[in-house]
């Protein structure tokens, strides 16, 4: 990938490895199931706002292994945003077994990172963190929303720092 530059990529069924940007856009989209194994990252290597990465499948969509995704701003840059999203009418879960950072840079704002399951649970293992740099900016937004159970397991952990926003809906599960 291009170190500015935006990625693309569709298919039946998607077992992503490892991609990164100087803060360009991801977006992956298949009617299958997704499975990121190794890291995806849009952390700009210059002054900037992260990089959006966008997710969708038909199937179910897991983060595992070493699929963490980071779009930390730098220096004064926001956190980027992440949107996932199960689109399938078939049920599928999303599973974050792997941590998103959407951090801001050194006085950047944090990211939005928005998990949406059209037909399914959500499964919070790992830490989903929206945290504002060290001085200034504002912390992020963490946005939930499923039609099955959306749970937080043990070790997870949803963090905002300070004044962040936390939304979670579930249309037909527990949370």
């Amino acid at each position: 990938v291009t170190p500015l530059g935006n990625l693309d990529v569709t298919g039946a069924a998607i077992n992503l490895g490892g991609i990164t940007t100087a803060g360009g856009n991801i977006s992956i989209a298949t009617t299958g199931a997704l499975t990121v194994n190794e890291a995806i990252v849009t952390t700009p290597s210059a002054a900037g706002d992260g990089g959006t990465v966008i997710l969708e499948a038909g199937g179910e969509i897991t983060l595992a292994s070493s699929g963490t995704i980071t779009t930390t701003g730098n220096t004064t840059g926001a956190g980027g945003e992440v949107f996932i999203h199960h689109t399938g009418k078939a049920a599928g879960d999303i599973t974050l077994g792997e941590n998103i950072t959407a951090k801001g840079g050194a006085s950047g704002s944090g990211g939005v990172v928005t998990v949406l399951n059209d037909n399914g649970a959500i499964k919070v293992q790992a830490t989903v963190d929206v945290s504002k740099g060290g001085v200034g900016g504002n912390d992020g937004a963490i946005q939930l929303q499923a039609t099955g159970d959306i749970t937080n397991f043990l070790l997870s952990g949803l963090t905002g720092d300070t004044d962040g926003r936390l939304k979670v809906y579930s249309t037909g599960g527990k949370i």
